[in-house]
């Protein structure tokens, strides 16, 4: 996020109100949303990393879910795990394709040098005013 924000301030702001969504207002959202779906409800609300991690050792358990529930829980539990590795390898990749040039830095590009800038002094050309000879 401090990639992206040039102020730290608002770099942190953004980052603690995005985690505090993710975590805590992703399960209010669903559990408003999807109040009366028992089938649907607890598997979006997993995208909470404290409802999925607690829900998904629930399911493992056998006093908690049930074994009948849990193959369900786990298709969900492994479809958050692989859409949250996505998600960061996609703001992996942004960051690094963003990081020089949002901090001022030159590219990586190399550009290839002029003709003149490549030659050595000696195979250069003899300047007019060099020619001048003093006799």
């Amino acid at each position: 996020m401090a990639t992206w924000n040039s102020r730290l301030g608002r770099a942190v702001g953004l980052t603690v109100a995005l985690y505090v969504f993710g975590t805590v207002g992703w399960l209010f959202l669903v559990v408003a949303l999807f109040n009366n779906n028992d089938v649907l409800g607890p598997g979006i609300a997993m995208g909470s990393p404290f409802y999925g991690i607690a829900f998904g050792i629930l399911a493992i358990h056998e006093s908690g879910v049930g074994w009948r529930e849990a193959p369900r829980l786990m298709e969900w539990e492994s479809t958050w795990v692989v859409f949250q590795a996505v998600a960061a390898a996609i703001l992996f990749a942004a960051t690094l394709a963003t990081f020089d040039q949002r901090l001022g830095r030159m590219g990586k590009r190399v550009r290839k040098p002029s003709n003149i800038a490549s030659r050595s002094r000696a195979s250069r050309k003899p300047n007019e005013l060099s020619e001048i000879s003093v006799a």
